[in-house]
């Protein structure tokens, strides 16, 4: 609803409410922002109950400043000072609402306080301006990754003054500082857009309770055969108090033409994976099984699919296409390769737009492209995996990687390259059978270059993937194209990971016998020096590396290196032909299947995954997401989503991870999509600014520690108020900021 104009009366109550929205003074703290939660609790709702006459916005805030409960079991602890929620909605968890508010007693506590429009040098900030934005940001991260999302909106009230925020896959809008207190049209404005567009940003395609009792029994039934497939153990709920059925959502699914209401899946829980950042795809993954009309006998095909939902760019080829592509004219399933069912843009099913993201219209603004565009899209696949970390022995986890290579050259043949070979993107088959024999496959080539795409060559030197598991050559060498070795590479690296973090093994240095896992922040959390590194463990350590009681394991990843390190020979003229550039996919078959048919493996009852766990304490997990939305905020400059070309040689170059995709639950998954480009001020700021680091892991990826005290907000030294700055114009707020480039320090 649009409101063109509000009464005066109507206004002069507004003023009158917010005026009683005070800090109080104490000698010891200085200005306390407690006291001004309730009249602007009280302001806030009687606003939303007057401002449409007989008609009030469906909506109610509440106080949440002192309830900080468990994002999960064991995470995050932390609450903005108010909440929205639909009126009349009872909820324990703030991260579950419309919105938030967040609270500060001076003008100058404001992010983007003395800041002129934004108009291409990212503003500065001062420590107190960087700890509110961290704040902001850590509590829009946690809603996005709470309940599934467009959009989301938040006020910042900075003593007198207030800001809107806008939040959703693209971008941070934030809008200019006004005196709410003497222009409360603006607050009246944006609550009834919260209360009345687009569901307040939730997304209800994928946010609807399983409430039915046929419903119930299907998803009770069918998690029991997940459980039996090994795909599931045990249910246990993120949250406390919530179980299976209440983790569980109805997700809408393609609209088919002459179809009443299309198709609806059902989740097995909540998602088996769920991107921990803001912008970005904001992957989220789910085991579900479709509701359809069952047999005479009373029971449904027990079919089961993996949901991913993500915001794609644009103007990349969609998930489904490539897939296409990898079939081609075949029509039965690439082996080793995932079984597509079905994609949609979500975008296509929605009259109201909220699944673009605001990229485009600022774009057209600005007469140029400086966020991506992004649409909420849905792929379906058929296969459903189990992950490689979560082998049932390691004889399985080499038969499921051994036939991913299979499926890898089945997508070379069709002049396709998948580009991010990773350990979120190897499975184990849960049911071998339905894929056509193959014990593993891969899945996920939404970042696949296809010989027939526009532009193929630029494409190829564009720098993707996962950056732990990628090619030494397409990190170091400027001028490298992406070739099918180096995704063969990236499968070293990745069984390397696996068996260093889940299996018994050692290597030897000075006579001393060393866990294998102190190689991980080494080989894996280290971006500096890293070819000398890896090479340094190619040509030693591997040598000496031993898994305990599997000789076949052992042998084969020796092997294994030896085919990696002949392409990084120091002299290659010292060398036979057929000793260099070794990397191919029958010699990589050949050398695992020979380990599998060799004697020694471990008994399976006793070769199962060792469990993996950093000893992070909540506090540091904290830290990490707080880095990470920071890190999130930043702009990249124009285009800034898209793959970049690698610099010179003369450039000064650090990697920096684009995109959103972390792991799951067992693993780290550093971004999908990463460029190098020159180091900015953000560096220097954000070591400045307590040791944070740039960019926030999942809390159990190997790493460097971190070590930092938890969050406490020091007590604030009684001083005077800033003077007071000039009331802004009478006209409708303007972005100050398209979220973008980083704040100085």
């Amino acid at each position: 609803m649009r409101l063109t104009s509000i009464a005066p009366n109507t206004m002069k109550r507004f003023k009158t409410w917010l005026q009683a929205v005070k800090p109080s003074t104490t000698l010891s703290t200085g200005f306390s922002e407690r006291e001004m939660y309730e009249p602007l609790v009280a302001s806030l709702n009687n606003i939303s109950r007057t401002i449409i006459p007989g008609r009030p916005l469906p909506v109610a805030f509440h106080i949440c400043a002192e309830k900080r409960p468990e994002e999960v079991k064991g995470g995050i602890r932390g609450a903005p000072d108010l909440v929205v929620f639909p009126h009349g909605t009872s909820d324990d968890y703030w991260a579950r609402g419309l919105g938030f508010v967040e609270v500060k007693t001076e003008e100058n506590e404001d992010p983007f306080y003395g800041q002129a429009e934004y108009a291409g040098e990212p503003p500065s900030m001062t420590e107190a301006q960087t700890e509110t934005w961290k704040q902001l940001s850590e509590y829009a991260t946690i809603a996005f990754r709470t309940i599934p999302r467009c959009f989301l909106l938040a006020i910042g009230i900075f003593g007198g003054k207030a800001r809107l925020f806008r939040w959703d896959r693209s971008s941070v809008i934030v809008s200019d500082s006004f005196d709410y207190k003497e222009e409360p049209a603006h607050l009246a404005y944006f609550l009834t857009g919260l209360a009345r567009f687009g569901n307040s940003g939730i997304d209800t395609t994928a946010h609807m309770p399983v409430t039915s009792e046929v419903e119930k029994k299907l998803l009770e039934a069918q998690f029991e055969r997940a459980k039996a497939l090994g795909i599931f153990d045990e249910y246990e709920a993120a949250r406390r108090g919530a179980d299976l059925i209440s983790e569980s959502t109805r997700i809408q699914g393609r609209r088919r033409r002459g179809q009443r209401g299309g198709e609806i899946y059902i989740t097995l829980g909540r998602p088996l994976f769920s991107s921990r950042s803001i912008k970005g795809r904001g992957t989220r993954v789910w085991v579900a099984t479709k509701l359809e009309r069952l047999d005479r006998a009373g029971r449904s095909s027990g079919r089961l699919f993996i949901i991913k939902d993500s915001w794609r760019e644009k103007d990349r080829w969609t998930e489904g296409r490539i897939y296409d592509a990898i079939r081609g004219d075949e029509e039965v399933p690439v082996f080793g390769i995932a079984r597509f069912e079905d994609e949609f843009d979500v975008g296509d099913q929605d009259p109201v737009g909220v699944h673009y993201t605001a990229g485009e219209r600022i774009n057209a603004q600005k007469g140029k492209s400086v966020h991506a565009e992004r649409i909420h899209h849905r792929c379906i696949l058929e296969s459903v995996g189990i992950p490689i970390t979560r082998f049932k022995s390691t004889k399985v986890l080499m038969m499921a990687v051994r036939d991913a290579v299979k499926g890898h050259q089945n997508m070379c043949l069709k002049d396709v390259l998948h580009r991010d070979i990773s350990v979120n993107n190897i499975m184990i088959s849960a049911d071998d059978i339905a894929e056509g024999g193959a014990m593993g496959f891969l899945i996920d080539p939404e970042l696949a270059a296809v010989g027939s795409m526009p532009d193929i060559e630029k494409e190829l030197r564009f720098l993707t993937g996962t950056l732990p598991f990628t090619s030494l050559d397409r990190l170091e060498n400027e001028e490298s194209k992406h070739a099918d070795w180096h995704d063969l590479e990236s499968f070293f690296w990745v069984v390397l990971f696996v068996v260093l973090r889940h299996t018994s093994c050692y290597y030897t240095k000075g006579g001393k016998k060393i866990a294998g896992a102190e190689q991980l922040p080494r080989l894996y959390d280290n971006i500096e020096n890293i070819f000398a590194i890896r090479k340094d463990f190619l040509e030693t350590i591997l040598k000496t590396l031993e898994i305990i009681g599997n000789a076949p394991l052992t042998v084969c990843l020796r092997r294994l290196g030896d085919l990696v390190l002949s392409h990084y020979r120091p002299d290659r003229s010292r060398y036979a032909q057929h000793e260099l550039d070794l990397l191919t996919h029958d010699r990589v078959v050949f050398t695992i299947q020979e380990a599998l048919d060799s004697e020694g493996w471990p008994d399976e009852a006793n070769d199962g995954p060792r469990v993996f766990k950093m000893l992070d304490r909540t506090s540091v997990k904290q830290n990490k997401a707080i880095a990470l939305s920071l890190h999130q905020s930043r702009a990249e400059g124009p285009d800034e989503s898209k793959q970049a070309p690698k610099p010179g040689p003369s450039q000064k170059r650090r990697v920096e991870e684009l995109d959103d995709d972390d792991s799951e639950e067992d693993v780290a998954r550093p971004s999908k999509q990463i460029r190098i480009r020159k180091a900015g001020p953000l560096a220097a700021a954000s070591q400045k600014r307590k040791q944070l680091p740039l960019e926030a892991e999942e809390e159990d990826e190997p790493q460097a520690s971190v070590s930092k005290k938890p969050r406490v907000r020091p007590p604030k030294k009684a001083a005077p108020r800033p003077a007071k700055a000039p009331k802004p114009p009478e006209r409708p707020l303007l972005p100050l900021l398209e979220f973008g480039k980083p704040p100085r320090g």
